[in-house]
């Protein structure tokens, strides 16, 4: 059976291929302790669960959810980021329901590059976010994080001709593995670096709300980690994805979403029809009580 050549990049996966290490463990009789996902150990909030429990008795709640039966959804959504950020947010064409996070990472390079074109990615950086640009037929340009530079991408270091063919650049801060946060003036060099080289500038922030409160902290310093969108507050060239896995505790009910740009919501929106619908409905009523 001959199959398909997109495969190839793909037949490294740590998450895959820990997993696999972690069941031949547990059939050997070993116990672990196991550092190779980052799942919360902890429970999802109990209101949480209370309105996923209360939903299952509602027949309603049982059919498919297509993106109009999201709309509660997105406008929780909309009203979270303007109480954090301040940010306006139309819950009708800039707000868009995810399996995860991960499931918006992984597909956006379908929407935004053709076969052949570079994506700037962080290395180390998320597998998702290179395994995405591989399906689309995509080139990957590392772009290194050293402890010298703060974590932080050197963007003028990016060659003229891998410029030339790159359709988009992904940022994820609070960074994983490293921990580091992106300072505001960080992204708004990378929001007009996007913007003269004709870029989509896509951040991944699942860990958002995983910073030192100011009580905490030195006097002066960052007490919370900025959206890219205070750096493009009119959305010129920028998506964000974010997930109730890590601030809600709830990795396995698989509920995220993405913010942005008008045009690429509907391009995430046009590739996300093709392949799944969304959701348990319950589980989306769940995290908008989250």
């Amino acid at each position: 059976m001959q199959l398909s050549k997109r495969l190839e990049p793909l037949s490294f996966n740590v998450f895959a291929d820990m997993d696999m290490a972690k069941a031949r463990a547990k059939a050997a009789g070993k116990d672990l302790i196991d550092l190779s996902l980052g799942s919360s150990d902890l429970p999802a909030p109990p209101h949480a669960l209370e309105a996923i429990a209360q939903s299952l008795q509602d027949s309603y709640t049982h059919g498919y959810s297509l993106f109009s039966s999201t709309e509660a959804f997105r406008q929780a959504a909309a009203q979270w980021y303007n109480r954090k950020f301040g940010i306006s947010v139309d819950p009708e064409t800039e707000v868009l329901a995810l399996i995860g996070s991960q499931e918006g990472t992984a597909h956006l390079p379908l929407a935004v590059m053709n076969p052949g074109d570079f994506a700037l990615l962080q290395d180390p950086g998320y597998p998702s976010h290179s395994g995405g640009v591989y399906l689309a037929g995509g080139q990957v340009y590392p772009m290194p994080l050293l402890a010298e530079n703060k974590f932080l991408p050197v963007l003028a270091d990016i060659p003229e001709s891998v410029l030339a063919q790159a359709k988009m650049m992904v940022l994820s801060y609070p960074h994983n593995p490293t921990t580091a946060i992106a300072p505001l003036s960080f992204l708004e060099e990378a929001v007009a670096f996007c913007q003269k080289h004709n870029l989509v500038l896509v951040h991944d922030a699942p860990y958002l709300d995983f910073v030192f409160d100011s009580s905490s902290e030195a006097p002066g310093k960052q007490s919370l980690a900025p959206s890219i969108f205070q750096a493009d507050p009119e959305k010129t060239v920028s998506i964000e994805f974010f997930t109730m896995s890590k601030s809600y505790s709830m990795g396995g009910f698989r509920v995220g979403y993405a913010i942005g740009n008008p045009q690429l919501i509907q391009a995430l929106r046009q590739v996300k029809a093709c392949i799944d619908f969304n959701q348990y409905r319950g589980i989306l009523n769940g995290a908008i009580a989250a």
